[in-house]
């Protein structure tokens, strides 16, 4: 696991309109309200969003995730990992950069 720094804020969408999580660490996650009404992301695929971000790489906000280990700590079969993956990349959070490497696509601030 990464070591995360005090005061971390990251953004997801356009602008930061809504704080929906804020960690023991001193993370903060805030969305936009088009990403909260967006029912294709907040159905299902944001929970593979924040579990993603919980396994990311501070310097480089890169994610090594293995469709098996995302599967069973998710409770998902590997046909809902994928197609979660699919909204979550066709809408530009995540990158793959490599196989089983991703790259969170999100604002970072502080």
């Amino acid at each position: 696991m990464p070591k995360k720094e005090q005061g971390k804020v990251f953004i997801i969408g356009d602008k930061a309109d809504i704080i929906i999580a804020d960690s023991p660490e001193g993370w903060s996650v805030l969305f936009s309200k088009d990403m909260l009404k967006d029912k294709k992301i907040f159905r299902g695929p944001i929970r593979l969003l924040l579990y993603a971000m919980s396994l990311a790489y501070d310097d480089t906000l890169e994610v090594v995730m293995s469709p098996d280990r995302a599967v069973k700590d998710l409770g998902i079969t590997r046909r809902t990992f994928y197609r979660w993956l699919k909204v979550l990349m066709s809408k530009g959070l995540l990158t793959r950069i490599a196989n089983n490497v991703y790259r969170l696509n999100l604002v970072k601030d502080a």
